[in-house]
Order: C-alpha cells, then sequence, then structure tokens
C-alpha cells in the first residue's frame, strides 16, 4: 500500500478539483488563501483529504473528504488520518465512510446529504413577487434570534455574514426566513447556499423559496457555480429546490469525531 503523502502545492489541489467544479465547490473555497495556510492535507492513491479550520471564535474544524473517483479509497485515508482529527470535527466525506470508520470508532452521524446545482437554465423564478431582501452585517443580531426559534436546525456561523451573501424576510423588526452563502469564492467563482430557514411560525408560507430564489439570483448573476447541500431525508427542501432548477448531483455522508 502506498504511504500517506502530505500535500504541500496548492496547484495539486486546484487541478484535482477542477474536474469537477459544482461538486467541489466546498474544496475549492477551502483552497482560499487564508484557509490554505491554516490547513492540511494529504494524499494516498489518488484520494485528497483536508483538515480546514473555519473562520471565526466558534473553532469549528471540517474535514474535506468529498470524492466521486476513488470514494473508497478516500474513506479508507479519512480512518487512517483519523487520530489527525480533533473531537467535534465535521467530516464530510463518501457514502460508508461513516460506516467504516465507526466500525472502529465512536463518531456521531449525521446522516446521508445530497448535493445539488443550478445553473442559468435551469433556473426558474417563483411567480409570486417575493419578499426577501438582502441583508447588511448590522442585521447579524435580527438573523441570530431567528435561528434561535429552532436551535440547530440550520448551521450558521457569523463570520458567513462578513465573507457572503445574506437575505431575509423581515415581520416588522423580526426576521421570519433567511440564509445566504456558506461559501461565496471570487478565485474560483463558486458559491453555496446555507442556512436556508424558516421560524417555525411561518414554515409553509414559501418564504424559504423567496429567500432561495433571491440568493439564487444573484450569484447566478455574478456568474458563479451555485451549489447547495441538503439531508437525504429532507423531502420538502428537495421539493422546493428543485422547483427552482435545482439538480442533484452527488450523495455523500456527513458524521462527527467524538
Amino acid at each position: 500500500m502506498s504511504s500517506i503523502e502530505i500535500v504541500t502545492d496548492r496547484g495539486t489541489l486546484i487541478e484535482h478539483f477542477n474536474h469537477n467544479v459544482a461538486l467541489h465547490a466546498y474544496g475549492l473555497a477551502d483552497l482560499e488563501q487564508r484557509f490554505w495556510v491554516a490547513s492540511q492535507w494529504w494524499h494516498r492513491n489518488g484520494a485528497f483529504v483536508g483538515r480546514v479550520p473555519l473562520p471565526g471564535p466558534e473553532g469549528v474544524i471540517a474535514i474535506y473528504a468529498i470524492d466521486e473517483l476513488v470514494p473508497e479509497e478516500t474513506s479508507r485515508l479519512v480512518l487512517d488520518l483519523y487520530d489527525e482529527f480533533p473531537p467535534g470535527a465535521l467530516i464530510v466525506g463518501p457514502t460508508g465512510c461513516d460506516d467504516l470508520v465507526g466500525s472502529t470508532h465512536d463518531i456521531e452521524r449525521l446522516g446521508a446529504h445530497v448535493k445539488m446545482v443550478v445553473t442559468p437554465e435551469t433556473f426558474t423564478k417563483p411567480e409570486r413577487t417575493t419578499r426577501a431582501e438582502v441583508l447588511r452585517e448590522a442585521d447579524l443580531d435580527a438573523l441570530l434570534a431567528m435561528y434561535a426559534t429552532d436551535p440547530g436546525a440550520a448551521f450558521f456561523l457569523p463570520s458567513m455574514l462578513d465573507d457572503g451573501l445574506f437575505a431575509g424576510v423581515w415581520d416588522g423588526p423580526n426576521l421570519i426566513a433567511g440564509g445566504g452563502t456558506h461559501v461565496r469564492n471570487d478565485e474560483f467563482g463558486v458559491a453555496a447556499l446555507g442556512a436556508i430557514f424558516t421560524a417555525p411560525t411561518a414554515r409553509g408560507t414559501g418564504l424559504g423559496a423567496d429567500v432561495t430564489a433571491l440568493l439564487t439570483e444573484r450569484l447566478l448573476d455574478e456568474g458563479r457555480t451555485v451549489v447547495l447541500n441538503t439531508h437525504a431525508d429532507n423531502h420538502v427542501a428537495h421539493r422546493l429546490y428543485g422547483r427552482l432548477g435545482y439538480k442533484p448531483i452527488h450523495t455523500y455522508t456527513e458524521f462527527i469525531v467524538q
């Protein structure tokens, strides 16, 4: 078996991820210089795995192991590197990676997820007039209060508002729907939507679609490759995103190091 190599050449990863930009939108964004200098990447037999600290005081560590070419080798590489990952690190890897790692280590399984992509040709705007509007940094407290109405339902870090594009729907002084970009990278022209959320009292009213449509239109107008991720069993979200023109391209798994 080949030995594990440390990746020191950023260009090697760029070349690898560029073969499928939509699939590897997060991987490419992780190569932004501020992330690259704090990250560690490994390679073996065509598989790549990265340990990437996310910005902000929360100290979140993401383990990037998305792969459609050599998924079994990538899963084995994650297993062999497991001791390099701190407790609480979020591992994003091939389907079955959680089963392989979970056979010998304690993990918190987050289940199967689906990656979806939209293009200018497939994007379909809702027929009704949107109530969503772009949010600013000054709206952070309102965003945090909105997400607090259903803790854990959306992954949001305050730094995302600073770095990306967010939109929301207001009801007086309160946000009742919102979301934005987990990734918005200029160098590689990629964007990934995330933290799309509707307050429990406003669900079923189409506000999530309004927010997603506004964000999607703005990002496509910027010429970006636009993707999003959702739980495989979240059929309501699948229908919502499907009506807007998002198409599934990959299924993967997420789990947390214990």
